[in-house]
Parts: C-alpha cells; structure tokens; sequence
C-alpha cells in the first residue's frame, strides 16, 4: 500500500533520519550553490527550504556530498566548501567552518567534537557547539574514508597508510590529544628487470578497516597481501595473506 508520494527537488539521492526525508538540490543559475529541502513523511508536508550554501570553494571544483550524521536536533554536513550545521527544526545554518581543503567523507561525532578529514590530509576535532577549530592533525596524502573512534583512539585512512591518533587529554607533556600514535603503510612493489629493479607506487587502500578486540584488518590493492592484520595498540603487523 502507497503511503505518500514525493515529487523531489535535484538529482541527489534523499536522506531520511526519523520521520525527516531530506534533499539537496542545485540552485539554478548560481554554479557551485545548492538549498537543503526537508519534509514530514509521517505528516506527508514540506517543512522548509535551506537558504542557499555553497557546495565549492572559491577557484575549486564541485565535490560529492557525503552522508550527514544527525545529534540532538542538528545536522553536520561535510561539503567540498566546509562543514555546515543546520538546525533540522528550521534549516537555519547554526554556524559552517571552512576548510583549507574539501572533506572526503562523511564527519564522526565523539564527546561533543566533530572529527573531519580532508583531502588535504588533515584530520580536524571541531566543537560541535561552535564549529571552532579545537585541534588538527595533518598526514601525507590525502585522509579518507569517515574516522573510526575505538577506546579513546582514532583511526583514518591516508592513501597508502592506515594512521592511529590519539583523543586522551593528558599532561601538557604527554597530551594525545590528536598525536598521531603509529602508522602502517602499505608496500610498495619492486619489479625484477634484466638490468634494473623499478620500484612502483604504494598500493592504494582500498576501502575502510575493520575491527577485532585487539586488531585492525586493514585492505590494499596489493595482490600478494591484500589483506593485513595490525596490533590495535602499535600497529604492528601480526599476519597477513
């Protein structure tokens, strides 16, 4: 049984959260903008049209968007320009934070911080409340795949490396707090030649890690071992195949 029918705004795939059906939709005759549009599926109504926001950053290209995450009435929103905070009440921006370089995937909440990577390979802690910049990491690469937060440690992805940082605030001396505690990257492959070895590009990560109790599997483009398994705590590599 047909419960309600939409005619959608745009060519975006919606977002539902609750009762909530959310969609964006290009603001025509403004390249690089769009409106955020909400509706009510258990009431079958619009709630509200977003002002419009910038999708690009000034000389940038159009980025994908990434899937929002949703707490206590709020929508955070990694776009190519920054990071966006909607109220889901009204579609009032509550406050946006740019980014010296495009988010590359969707943002991880964590003890009222917002955790960002970027394709400038940053890793950045934004209070959930403000926006304002608490901490930020950068590594080689760009930081991809959404941050995973296990036991006080965060875990992102670079292009050819797997990084584990710490989100434990300790002594000045000792402070974690965005330190990156260890590294894996994946190897890079040597090709015997007649006359010379070429040595090639660090396979890719291929997708994001998993998780064990005491372990991080992590999943390469490279034949012979696309498949690693690191010590949770050191990164060191305990088997692979």
């Amino acid at each position: 049984k047909e419960v309600a029918r939409y005619t959608l705004p745009g060519k975006n795939d919606p977002i539902t959260n609750g009762d909530r059906l959310y969609v964006s939709e290009a603001v025509k005759g403004k390249r690089g903008f769009f409106r955020l549009h909400a509706f009510d599926m258990k009431a079958n109504e619009k709630l509200w049209t977003s002002v419009e926001m910038a999708n690009t950053r000034e000389g940038g290209f159009r980025y994908c968007e990434k899937a929002p995450v949703f707490r206590d009435g709020k929508m955070y929103w990694c776009r190519y320009s920054g990071v966006y905070c909607i109220c889901c009440e009204t579609g009032g921006i509550i406050w946006q934070q740019k980014m010296e370089s495009g988010p590359f995937s969707s943002p991880t909440l964590y003890k009222g911080l917002l955790l960002v990577a970027t394709q400038g390979g940053t890793l950045s802690a934004l209070d959930c409340k403000s926006g304002a910049k608490k901490w930020q990491t950068t590594v080689e690469g760009y930081a991809s795949y959404r941050p995973n937060v296990i036991n006080e440690h965060v875990f992102f992805n670079g292009r050819h490396s797997l990084y584990a940082a710490g989100l434990k605030a300790m002594p000045a001396k000792e402070n974690m707090l965005g330190k990156v505690l260890w590294s894996y990257a994946t190897k890079v492959l040597t090709l015997k030649m007649s006359r010379r070895d070429i040595k090639l590009a660090a396979r890719p990560v291929q997708r994001p890690p998993s998780f064990t109790e005491k372990s991080v599997i992590v999943y390469s483009a490279d034949s012979r071992s696309p498949v690693v398994s690191l010590c949770r705590l050191t990164g060191r590599e305990q088997w692979s195949w």
